[in-house]
């Protein structure tokens, strides 16, 4: 024989299964193992009766007709209240998983703008602080307190393309072209340059015993109408120079610290120089 569950217990049952949050479930379970344990007190006194012949059919089923309405009555009013409370926390949402989902897409928009605006905020206070110079100056006492200050860096620019170089040299003593094999030079002057200003040559260098690969660097200077006046001489890795007062542009030549050393324009790709701004 089936048996027949009461529609309190069927309903608690419903709830344990398929509430969400974590206190609706326990709520659900309390009062589940409640009503159980009322029914099974109930059930004991009956029990008890029957075994001392004590009772009488027609009042026993009465009796558990008005238990069981006694319990629905009394557990009904925190059932509705459940369903109130899911019915609130749902909103607009066709389900609590679909509110729940977009609480959290809420949130996490909410938490991205105001890290947005807080990083804005420190950006411009940043900008505020941050002095873009030509050079260091003698006197800070004009700068904010924290003031960040930032010096360009200043290079003369030396392409490592072959096809930017030739082959040849330039005569020290006037500054004029010459043929050769074993130097490659700019073409054309470089305009990008101070007048008495201090730069520093950088060149790429190996450890190879005969120093095949280890560079010099000679820089040309001359005027702006192009009249010459004069060089650095030779320079290798690490050096600093300082162009004359009335320089408008240089030409450069690059050669192996080997002399008579046979090289070609994609040498410079070998000697990668860089000649860079000294404050």
């Amino acid at each position: 024989m089936a048996i027949v569950i009461p529609d309190l217990i069927a309903e608690l049952a419903h709830k344990v299964r398929n509430e969400i949050y974590g206190r609706d479930v326990r709520e659900a379970l309390a009062t589940s193992m409640e009503a159980t344990a009322e029914v099974a007190e109930w059930s004991r006194k009956v029990a008890q009766q029957i075994i001392d012949d004590g009772f009488d059919e027609g009042a026993l089923n009465a009796a558990i007709e008005q238990k069981l309405n006694d319990l629905e009555q009394q557990y009904a009013p925190n059932l509705t209240s459940l369903e109130s409370e899911i019915e609130d926390a749902r909103g607009n949402e066709s389900s609590l998983v679909n509110r729940l989902n977009s609480s959290d897409s809420q949130l996490a928009q909410k938490a991205n703008q105001e890290d947005l605006e807080k990083t804005n905020t420190n950006l411009e206070q940043v900008a505020k602080r941050v002095n873009v110079l030509d050079r260091l100056p003698e006197n800070l006492t004009g700068l904010i307190a924290n003031s960040i200050i930032a010096i360009p860096e200043k290079t003369i620019p030396l392409s490592w393309n072959a096809d930017d170089w030739e082959l040849g040299s330039i005569a020290t003593v006037s500054g004029a072209p010459i043929t050769g094999t074993i130097r490659i030079r700019t073409p054309d002057f470089l305009n990008e340059v101070e007048a008495n200003a201090t730069y520093a040559t950088f060149l790429a260098t190996t450890n190879d015993e005969d120093n095949s690969d280890e560079s010099l660097i000679n820089f040309f200077f001359y005027k702006e109408d192009n009249s010459y006046i004069g060089s650095t001489g030779w320079l290798n890795d690490n050096q600093s120079f300082t162009t004359p007062l009335e320089t408008s542009k240089l030409k450069v030549v690059v050669r192996n610290v080997v002399d008579n050393y046979t090289i070609d324009t994609a040498y410079i790709q070998i000697a990668k120089p860089v000649v860079s701004r000294v404050y």
